[in-house]
């Protein structure tokens, strides 16, 4: 959406919880490690012993209930495991991954050589269904949830099937009097784990740890896949914005084995630039620019927008959260506090962008001040970021609308033949569909803004120009 972390309050509000349970060799399933702290105490054999349900809303209903519940209930059976797991009861969602390790599947050979105490086990996040509901926003939490769970989970079943690594963990939460925070996290690996997952989902973020301190395992942000065929494909005449100002914050968030090309671009992008310039800046070939920026839209960590220009019309957005008291207003102040020579205002900046009108009018309005100018543009590149402005593109359509293709040519070729343009004219007439804006047809056919209205203006009697997003 925006600014690093503007949709964490939803994520907050709609991840309660990470659990883990097991099936020991011999014995009953068994409830280890329950994350936020948690109102019921884990007893040392993996049970929940009674507490307070406290005053947490939906997370206190997650601890509230039954001690055997998650033990008995969250253990798949056998023959449900390698399968997602998604439970609802009443306004609570249980998403899971169950699986079984090796030693338990009968068409498996196990390795003698590692004492496995582990049948089966579950990586299980709680979320509050209400919030789902609620939601109509990019993120996308049961699909991110049950991707953790998988991952995560095969990520600990290959440690435990090379060292024992699981069994070894469990044993060592079984002991410890962990009250499973972050400050006792760091004394197990598998709650450092499972807590720092937890958190990074709650955050929106990248998830990044580290199984046994060396086996990576890198999820995306909790956002709805983008299918390759729903992704428009990226222009190089556009340009690619980091959804944080804080770049260095982006670039802790990237995964270890990340390319030094999109650490690069990361750093390099600039909303005034196009992919164009900075294969020539960078020295980077266009392809490979284009694929990182590509990789940092995936991950969530850029927008791609329309190269900053004079030429360029925003409006402000229609489904902007424009309200008093929206947290928008807060944001805006803080970010304004580094923009020093003007005391800009969210509704008076709003109010500029209230008309379509080019920002070459917004930078004559300005009275020429290069400060001014640039705090104004900063200002600009702040609301495209958030997503309270849009930008407005010129669309053409060809105006015979009761003709054939080959019809229309006739009668151009009639009404135009004589023109010494009439050719570069008509290999235009394909984009004036109405589906190619301007820049996007500069771009296909090599041409100047200026030789392509020129041809606008030229044969305007059948041609007609629509702004609109």
């Amino acid at each position: 959406m925006s600014e690093l972390g503007f949709e964490e309050n939803h994520a907050v509000q709609t991840m309660l919880s990470v659990s883990f349970v097991y099936v020991p060799l011999s014995g009953s399933p068994r409830l280890a490690f329950h994350y936020p702290e948690p109102l019921s105490e884990i007893n040392s054999d993996g049970g929940m012993s009674d507490g307070s349900a406290g005053s947490l809303g939906d997370s206190s209903r997650v601890h509230s209930l039954p001690r055997a519940f998650f033990a008995d209930f969250l253990c798949a059976k056998l023959q449900l495991c390698d399968a997602v797991m998604d439970i609802t009861i009443d306004r609570l969602r249980f998403i899971g991954y169950p699986l079984l390790l090796p030693s338990s599947n009968p068409n498996s050979k196990p390795d003698r050589t590692v004492q496995h105490d582990i049948k089966s086990f579950n990586v299980v996040f709680t979320v509050n269904r209400s919030e789902l509901l609620k939601n109509r926003g990019p993120l996308h939490m049961p699909t991110a949830c049950s991707r953790a769970s998988k991952v995560i989970g095969i990520a600990l079943r290959y440690e435990e099937m090379r060292c024992g690594y699981l069994s070894e963990q469990v044993e060592l939460l079984k002991t410890g009097s962990f009250s499973h925070n972050q400050a006792s996290s760091s004394q197990c690996n598998l709650s450092m784990v499972l807590t720092e997952t937890f958190e990074s989902l709650r955050s929106s973020l990248i998830t990044r740890v580290f199984v046994n301190g060396w086996l990576e395992v890198s999820l995306p942000p909790p956002y709805e896949p983008i299918e390759p065929s729903d992704r428009e494909p990226i222009r190089p005449y556009q340009t690619m914005l980091p959804i944080d100002s804080d770049v260095s914050k982006l670039e802790a968030l990237l995964p270890r084995g990340t390319s030094q090309v999109v650490r690069t671009l990361l750093r390099e992008a600039n909303p005034c630039k196009s992919f164009q310039d900075l294969e020539v800046e960078i020295d980077i070939p266009l392809e490979t620019l284009l694929m990182a920026a590509g990789t940092l839209v995936e991950w969530h960590l850029g927008i791609i927008s329309e190269t900053i220009s004079k030429h360029n019309v925003y409006v402000v957005s229609p489904t902007a959260d424009i309200a008093v008291g929206s947290p928008l207003y807060f944001e805006f102040e803080k970010f304004s506090g580094n923009v020093r020579d003007r005391r800009w205002s969210l509704p008076g900046l709003l109010l500029q962008f209230s008309a379509p009108q080019t920002l070459e009018k917004h930078r004559t309005a300005l009275g020429g001040s290069a400060v001014l100018v640039m705090e104004f543009i900063a200002c600009l590149i702040w609301l495209i970021r958030i997503g309270l402005v849009i930008q407005l593109k010129t669309y053409i359509h060809l105006s015979l609308f009761d003709y054939s293709e080959q019809e229309q040519a006739a009668v151009l070729k009639e009404k135009y033949g004589s023109r010494s343009d009439f050719h570069r004219f008509l290999k235009l007439t394909k984009y004036f569909d109405g589906k190619h804006h301007v820049e996007d047809i500069m771009w296909r056919e090599n041409c100047t803004r200026e030789e392509l209205f020129r041809i606008i203006d030229s044969y305007s009697d059948v041609l007609t120009t629509c702004v609109h997003e």
